[in-house]
């Protein structure tokens, strides 16, 4: 018996040695298992706006802070901005990159000027962010903006007496109409300025 238990004394060792690696391999499996694409994308930007201003279009928005899961967003690379005119689809206009991810104050606000817009038209905007590895939002809340264009005043007769305007103050001279917007900074009535819908 003694001698029996000495053979299979030393093989035993190792056989226990194996199978303590194979399942200490396996546990640490299950704690690196990968997570799902979707659950490491960045969480919707659900606050674009849209602005007519002098020059053009301006956007903004803010900074998502998590991802999908939940957890702590710190690898955004940057943003990719989508453009429709009236009612087409949607198409890539421009990227804006991010880095400041070593920053201990990291940018919370962001804006984009788009310059390649035209009068008499209707914009539809949206904004997805993207991580450093290109995991990509879903695309955000839709912003739009329609571009008025400023009539020109009525051309005068040459030598005919400029009218006063119903408009101008009590006591204003011949030139007193309240002074015009400046073109580009015209705000959409029917389009509130800054309106994200």
């Amino acid at each position: 018996m003694s001698m029996h238990g000495g053979k299979n004394g030393p093989l035993a060792a190792p056989l226990f040695v194996a199978l303590g690696l194979a399942l200490s391999a396996f546990g640490c499996g299950v704690k690196s298992m990968p997570v799902a694409p979707e659950l490491v994308r960045p969480q919707q930007i659900l606050d674009l706006h849209a602005q007519q201003v002098r020059g053009g279009v301006q956007l903004s928005w803010s900074r998502p802070r998590r991802y999908v899961s939940g957890k702590q967003l710190s690898d955004l690379g940057g943003f990719i901005i989508l453009r429709a005119t009236g009612f087409g689809p949607m198409k890539q206009l421009a990227e804006v990159p991010v880095t400041d991810q070593e920053r201990f104050r990291v940018q919370s606000n962001f804006a984009l000027l788009d310059t390649q817009v035209e009068p008499d038209r209707f914009y539809r905007y949206q904004v997805i962010s993207r991580t450093l590895d290109d995991y990509q939002s879903l695309p955000s809340n839709e912003a739009s903006v329609a571009i008025l264009k400023l009539r020109k005043p009525a051309a005068r007769a040459p030598g005919a007496p400029a009218k006063r305007s119903a408009a101008a103050a009590p006591g204003a001279g011949a030139s007193g109409p309240a002074a015009m917007p400046s073109p580009g900074a015209v705000a959409n009535p029917a389009l509130p300025a800054g309106s994200g819908r």
